[in-house]
């Protein structure tokens, strides 16, 4: 079974098309519209 850091190393570029080293250290998930707005309110 692969490990959390296994799938999350895999999941990011899969997805984004971006490699790892192209992300800063922190990586905003929204999944519903406004939420960056509402995130800074």
């Amino acid at each position: 079974m692969r490990s959390k850091e296994e799938i999350v190393k895999n999941w990011l570029p899969r997805y984004t098309d971006t490699p790892l080293k192209s992300f800063g250290e922190y990586v905003l998930l929204t999944n519903f519209t406004n939420y960056v707005q509402l995130f800074t309110e």
